[in-house]
């Protein structure tokens, strides 16, 4: 785990750290010497990173994007058994931000949890729980993955662990309401007898009649939604302005010659789809410009 960035003069000359155990206890200490540093651990990590080191601290942490997604279950009368294959098998980008239309902003994906975290999931517990679980392979699940606004924000407790402030703007909330409107009415029309909502408080839906419930629920309460989140994006944000922004265009800090952040942590605003192939080729060019400039970011 690294801890400890080390240099003078806007030139780093190595990082330090520890190795953990399995419970996350300090085992040993390391030195790395290094002639260019890369931080590349995602928003959260990257952004811990930096603040213990107090590099960019006026900047680090602000433009958190989540990329949230509620699901909705739909239970239908014969086996599905949605948990063999692939877990995430389809996308539908029809309503995605690419497409230009009206009702874009989100993507719809197909996704399916193993049985011991779908019970952790499903909202409920106890006897009602065990009667959803009983139905797992008759169940198929689809989440909003919805594109945020970037208004997050990553801090630090006392113990120098990251912390996040995150809330639901308008527009997610409206985003949000209309994907689980269309899954819910998807599933409907597949067949499904019944559609449960990723609310805390277990909340069904038996027609689509009540879809309209559905939405004011979510709109109105957002604190007892149950959302997803598997891409961070932002805290280290990319710029041309070095009093805004962590780092420019090469992903390199202002104010350091030979200190990168190149993650997710560096989108200025959250991409529209999974960002995995936007961090691979992010990763692909800035591992070129260091290439090709490498004396210019570690002469002596």
């Amino acid at each position: 785990m690294a801890e400890k960035i080390t240099g003078s003069h806007g030139i780093i000359d190595g990082v330090e750290g520890h190795f953990l155990n399995r419970i996350g206890s300090a085992i040993h200490s390391i030195r790395v010497n290094a002639k260019l540093v890369i931080i590349s651990a995602g928003s959260i990590g990257s952004t811990q990173v930096l603040m213990k080191n107090s590099i960019a601290k006026d900047k680090t942490g602000k433009g958190l994007a989540m990329h949230p997604a509620p699901f909705i279950l739909g239970d239908f009368p014969f086996e599905i058994r949605a948990n063999q294959g692939i877990p995430i098998s389809y996308t539908l980008h029809e309503f995605g931000v690419t497409n230009g239309v009206e009702d874009g902003g989100f993507l719809i994906q197909a996704v399916y949890l193993p049985p011991l975290q779908f019970s952790m999931a499903l909202p409920a517990t106890g006897r009602q729980g065990q009667d959803l679980m009983s139905r797992y392979n008759y169940f198929t699940m689809a989440g909003v993955e919805t594109r945020d606004e970037s208004n997050g924000v990553i801090t630090l407790s006392d113990f120098g662990i990251p912390r996040m402030s995150y809330s639901f703007g308008e527009k997610e909330l409206d985003i949000m309401s209309r994907g689980a409107s269309i899954i819910s009415k998807m599933w409907f029309r597949l067949g499904a007898k019944r559609v449960i909502t990723s609310h805390m408080v277990k909340r069904e839906l038996k027609s689509e009649s009540e879809i309209p419930e559905l939405i004011n629920a979510i709109k109105k309460d957002p604190k007892n939604l149950l959302v997803g989140s598997a891409h961070p994006q932002g805290g280290n944000r990319m710029g041309s302005d070095p009093d805004r922004c962590v780092v420019d265009s090469n992903c390199k800090v202002y104010g350091f010659r030979n200190l990168f952040v190149c993650d997710a942590s560096v989108f200025p605003t959250a991409v529209g789809v999974n960002p995995q192939m936007n961090i691979m080729a992010l990763a692909s060019i800035i591992s070129d410009r260091i290439n090709k400039n490498w004396d210019d970011f570690v002469s002596e």
